[in-house]
């Protein structure tokens, strides 16, 4: 009672097919050493509440869960498999940031209302977070990363040949079973799905560069514009898209502001990297290697 919680017995709900409601969450933060730095790591993820399936799911690395990282996630589960009749999702600033809200709005899907500091609603996606924290999170300490996008690779080889595969108790059969590859009849059209989660900010761009800096990057006006407090429409998940809103109602797309190098080298490729979720890599990508690692006694 001094805690104030209750101990009222609550109900069981399930979803009668797939898509009719996803639900979506971020795990962490927790550290992982990425080339030798050690960095915070968020991981999103969108799951199907009748399968248990994983829709999507992206790494963020040190900014944590924003709006930019919620909108990615959800956009790539929308590209693939359609709309969902409903969502489900925690109180959180990036959720609950107008932008996001406005989108789902825009594309007719129905959020559930939940309340605040209440994990027990967010049940099925709690209970991916311990797989993926005894799965993954657990073996990345023994695991060699090299950048972002080789533990975003990591991630998506691990939950596809463990997780999607794996006997759920409740389900009495895999996510990809249960799945089946189903997408959702609730379909709209690229271009409808990518602007409804747009955001719009006011802004001054410099008068000699015509440099405007918008929350999703720098970008260049034109040589009129420049100097002027414009409205501008920008995409949260795309670092390279925005638009210039004129007065006649009309957009004008603008081009990424680049900072000249007086001496650019090409990258070099990364080497691959050591541990045990590297072999699951290496079989996610078709290029299954040994299973034997060199040794004392072995060439």
């Amino acid at each position: 009672l001094r805690r104030g919680t209750t101990r009222k017995l609550r109900s069981r709900y399930e979803t009668a097919y797939p898509h009719q409601c996803w639900q979506l969450d971020g795990k962490g933060p927790f550290p992982v050493t990425i080339a030798g730095v050690s960095r915070r790591v968020h991981v999103l993820s969108v799951i199907d509440d009748y399968s248990r399936y994983l829709l999507a799911s992206v790494v963020v690395v040190s900014r944590g869960e924003d709006t930019a990282a919620a909108v990615r996630v959800l956009r790539l589960a929308l590209d693939t498999y359609g709309l969902p009749e409903r969502m489900q999702f925690d109180r959180g600033s990036a959720f609950d940031a107008l932008d996001f809200r406005r989108g789902l709005a825009l594309l007719g899907i129905h959020r559930n209302w939940v309340t605040a500091r209440a994990a027990e609603a967010q049940g099925k996606i709690e209970a991916y977070h311990r797989v993926l924290t005894r799965w993954f999170v657990s073996e990345l300490r023994h695991q060699e990363v090299l950048s972002v996008d080789h533990l975003e690779d990591l991630l998506h080889a691990t939950l596809d040949l463990l997780y999607h595969r794996h006997r759920h108790r409740q389900l009495k059969m895999t996510p990809t079973q249960a799945l089946q590859g189903r997408l959702s009849p609730r379909r709209v059209s690229t271009d409808d799905l990518h602007r409804a989660f747009w955001g719009s900010v006011k802004a001054k761009s410099h008068p000699k560069t015509g440099e405007v800096h918008l929350p999703n990057g720098a970008f260049r006006v034109p040589a009129r514009y420049a100097g002027h407090r414009l409205t501008f429409r920008f995409d949260h998940a795309v670092p390279e898209r925005a638009v210039l809103l004129l007065r006649t109602g009309d957009e004008l797309a603008l081009e990424p502001f680049v900072v000249k190098r007086a001496f650019a080298t090409p990258p070099a490729a990364p080497p691959r990297g050591a541990g045990q979720l590297q072999k699951l890599l290496d079989r996610w990508r078709g290029h299954e290697r040994p299973n034997a690692f060199p040794g004392f006694g072995l060439p």
